[in-house]
């Protein structure tokens, strides 16, 4: 029998969670592996990975905004389903009944803290998938992130999240966790997708990089007007609060601005007739070798692939991981950024800076010289070998009698 893999991505949004799985998908159908997927957005996973049959939706996450800003990984999961006992009681229900049918042989974890906590009372082999944020070093308490803006003034979140994971493995007959992050130290393996120069944490000790993952081949090709002009191209969401000036400032520049707005109405497309509108996913590779400035929220998959190709970045961070990653650069020299709730009103002028930025170029340059040998082939393949060798020492998978 085919060995199978599932693919658990439960919180965030975007196309970068399934595009990051992409490349190692294939890689496995490739080698004889049955996969299936269980993702928060159908739509995309299925547009994504048209190549998977099995592709079926999360369980119901009962999203409450009880912390705001959010300032580390506990206080994002109370306001995504960790606010109460019952309903994470009932999710991790859910989670197990998909696992229980589906008897997955590994289960691959992508920011999916339900599927990590319900896989590991299982005692299913699971991999951490992911670049960073959502993958906390293994210490007590979890390390506050923008301290030095946000504070470090405890919640009680991470207690709370600690006593409601608690519950569940009493309820599953399983010894507690002594300390939340250590529900993560406990996975079998780590792909930790990123680079050093971006890893959210500094705390983390010796950890292995495994180099990011972007699959940037995906999409329409890009569409310009006005030749012989700076060419933008803008990847935001339609919801960001400051969309409007936004659009005002890049309609004041004298460039080629080429969009992909996320959900954007058409009667706001028509206010802007010069701009190129792109509906769909863009090839993100055709981009970066056409334009001169990407402008995007801090995505990982997107900063990486564009910073891996020396191209100059604007960065509008709608949330905390996109935020620390957009300083982390900012600090380095190899990104222009705009923190959330900053001023846009000079945002074209802003844009012009970056774009007659020698420094700037130059310190790009050089990191991508740094990185011209790394090779989304020879991850994959190690991502594939360390899937092999946990198979090769898998355990029997559900507990008998726990289901």
């Amino acid at each position: 029998m085919a060995p199978h893999l599932l693919y658990c991505w439960e919180l965030g949004q975007g196309y970068g969670h399934v595009l990051n799985f992409r490349h190692l998908a294939l890689r496995l159908l490739e080698q004889g592996w049955r996969v299936s997927c269980v993702t928060k957005n159908l739509d995309v996973s299925r547009k994504m990975l048209p190549e998977i049959q099995d592709i079926r939706a999360t369980p119901a996450t009962d999203r409450q905004v009880k912390h705001n800003p959010t300032r580390n990984l506990a206080e994002i999961l109370v306001n995504n389903g960790f606010h109460d006992q019952q309903n994470t009681l009932n999710r991790c229900q859910a989670w197990l009944d998909i696992f229980t049918e589906l008897q997955p042989d590994i289960v691959l974890i992508d920011h999916a803290p339900t599927a990590l906590l319900v896989s590991h009372a299982a005692d299913i082999p699971r991999v951490l998938m992911g670049t960073g944020f959502f993958i906390p070093p293994d210490t007590k308490p979890l390390p506050f992130l923008l301290s030095h803006l946000l504070g470090e003034q405890q919640s009680g979140a991470e207690d709370q999240v600690l006593s409601q994971c608690n519950a569940f493995l009493k309820s599953a007959k399983k010894p507690p966790l002594a300390y939340f992050s250590q529900l993560f130290g406990q996975a079998d393996d780590c792909f930790l997708c990123t680079l050093p120069e971006f890893d959210h944490y500094s705390q983390r000790q010796d950890a292995e990089y495994w180099g990011p993952c972007f699959d940037f081949e995906q999409g329409a090709l890009p569409q310009w007007t006005q030749e012989n002009k700076p060419r933008i191209f803008v990847y935001l969401h339609q919801d960001f609060v400051a969309m409007p000036t936004i659009l005002q400032q890049l309609h004041e520049l004298d460039a080629a601005v080429s969009l992909h707005i996320s959900g954007i109405e058409q009667d706001v497309m028509a206010q802007y007739p010069k701009f190129i509108w792109h509906r769909d996913a863009v090839n993100l590779a055709a981009v970066a070798a056409e334009c001169d400035l990407v402008i995007c929220h801090a995505g990982h998959g997107t900063l990486s692939g564009m910073l891996l190709n020396a191209v100059p970045l604007l960065l509008l961070p709608k949330q905390l991981e996109q935020w620390i990653l957009a300083e982390l650069l900012c600090r380095r020299y190899l990104a222009y950024f705009i923190p959330p709730e900053g001023d846009y009103q000079n945002l074209a002028d802003k844009i012009n800076r970056i774009l007659n930025d020698d420094t700037l170029r130059q310190n790009l340059t050089a990191f991508a010289n740094t990185y011209a040998g790394f090779s989304h082939q020879e991850q994959k393949q190690g991502m594939l070998e360390a899937l092999q060798t946990l198979l090769e020492n898998k355990k029997p998978g559900l507990t008998p009698g726990f289901a």
